[in-house]
């Protein structure tokens, strides 16, 4: 890997308010890095920005919403101004919805792609011209094993991953000349609030049944030093789950129709409980 110098290095990171955008934001701090901050939730964003700020006095926030095209605009601008240039660009914001698709909405639909794909592209074509012009730039992208496989209930955020996916390798394509690094981290399962509005769903899944282990927002970052400084294009948070995207695109039916089955028996155990609690009450 080649040793890339962090110090007095500018970073601009989405979703910054909590989990793996936070620690991210805090790790790129403690190396010496200034960031821009933006999220939607201001008290949570300013307890970052403190945590940030211990190690990296000159950083700074900005509330909204990066579905907005003028705030993701305007965030770019102002790190622009006060930084004189930008060297990371983190997108990292994400929803998600998890329900049935028979129960899903327009807005649903809307609200997600807005956020998680149209979210990664508009701050990442308003810092293109700095970056082109300076002949530098690190571009990440914050995919999902959904980037590569669908999983039950998550039919439009797996569709907004896949779209982040496929405008990363279209990124790398266009500016691996210019000298620009686009890279692509799919995080496995982790312990975020992603999780936490899962289980307050009440709906059945691996992610909040004990059955699956969650890792920490740790590993993402972990993830985000090694494309930064190995310009890595593809990487799995914890290394481990990369297998299981290769595994799909070896053989998708089978996996596909495992994945089925698994949920099918999943949602039949759910019912079961349910019945169960509703008979003993």
């Amino acid at each position: 890997m080649a040793k890339v110098e962090y110090e007095d290095r500018v970073a601009v990171i989405t979703g910054a308010s909590s989990g793996i955008g936070e620690q991210m934001a805090v790790d790129l701090a403690r190396r010496g890095v200034t960031l821009c901050l933006i999220a939607r939730r201001k008290d949570r964003l300013e307890q970052t920005l403190q945590r940030v700020q211990e190690h990296s006095p000159k950083s700074s926030m900005i509330v909204g919403s990066v579905g907005d095209r003028e705030t993701c605009e305007r965030l770019i601008a102002e790190a622009l101004s006060a930084h004189g240039g930008i060297d990371f660009l983190i997108n990292n914001a994400g929803i998600m919805r998890h329900r049935d698709v028979a129960e899903l909405t327009a807005e649903d639909a809307e609200s997600v792609m807005q956020i998680n794909f149209l979210g990664t592209v508009y701050p990442t074509l308003a810092v293109l011209p700095h970056m082109i012009d300076r002949g530098e730039g690190w571009i990440i992208n914050m995919g999902s094993g959904t980037s590569h496989m669908a999983l039950p209930l998550e039919a439009i955020y797996a569709a907004s991953k896949h779209a982040i996916r496929g405008w990363s390798e279209g990124l790398w394509l266009d500016l691996k000349a210019r000298g620009i690094s686009v890279s692509v981290i799919h995080p496995g399962p982790i312990d975020t609030e992603m999780v936490e509005g899962i289980a307050a769903t009440g709906e059945p899944s691996r992610l909040t049944d004990g059955s699956t282990k969650l890792y920490p927002p740790q590993v993402v970052s972990d993830a985000l030093f090694r494309v930064i400084e190995g310009r890595q294009f593809e990487v799995s948070a914890p290394p481990r789950y990369g297998f299981v995207y290769w595994l799909h695109g070896v053989m998708p039916g089978a996996l596909r129709r495992g994945i089925f089955w698994d949920a099918q028996r999943a949602a039949r155990s759910d019912r079961a409980l349910r019945g169960a609690s509703g008979g003993s009450s």
